[in-house]
């Protein structure tokens, strides 16, 4: 019953700890000890996990301040990010889509829709040519009405693709 109480203590003060605070009882050799050493680095933990969440926001919260489209895939070419101009200016494919799409599964609903006038009979060959694009040379896109995206595509080791639009019409 006392370990009980120990542990329930314990969690209490996980729960209750804010800040980098001193953790009692971590120089002990027993299982108390234990639990407090854990405590410190539990906490330690959630504190980077913190860090790292709003360091998240900050640049996704900068992303969306830019007047550029920005999409990155990851290395399958799986979306992982877009950010607000890309998110507007695609919303047609988009709704089409589900959150985690691919290259291939947006330039596939972007050919059914008609956004991509260029793209005439041989949509397959069009998509195949865009997801072989490496080079980050920037190169021009129309989009259905009457739009034209100056586009560049870049790869980036261990991140994926990056795709960057900038409508110039």
């Amino acid at each position: 019953k006392e370990r009980v109480d120990v542990i329930v203590d314990c969690m209490k003060g996980i729960a209750e700890l804010q800040g980098h605070q001193d953790v009692p009882d971590t120089d002990r050799s027993d299982e108390i000890g234990d639990m407090a050493r854990a405590t410190v680095v539990f906490q330690d933990t959630m504190q980077a996990v913190e860090q790292a969440r709003l360091e998240q926001q900050r640049l996704i919260t900068a992303f969306d301040q830019i007047a550029e489209q920005v999409i990155v895939y990851d290395t399958e070419d799986r979306m992982i990010f877009a950010n607000a101009a890309y998110r507007r200016f695609n919303q047609p494919i988009l709704k089409h889509l589900p959150t985690d799409f691919t290259l291939r599964q947006y330039l596939s609903i972007g050919c059914d829709i008609g956004a991509f006038p260029d793209v005439t009979e041989d949509s397959r060959a069009w998509i195949e040519t865009q997801i072989a694009i490496e080079n980050p040379e920037p190169f021009e896109v129309r989009r259905a009405p009457d739009r034209v995206n100056l586009t560049v595509q870049s790869r980036v080791p261990g991140v994926g693709r990056v795709i960057t639009a900038k409508d110039i019409t």
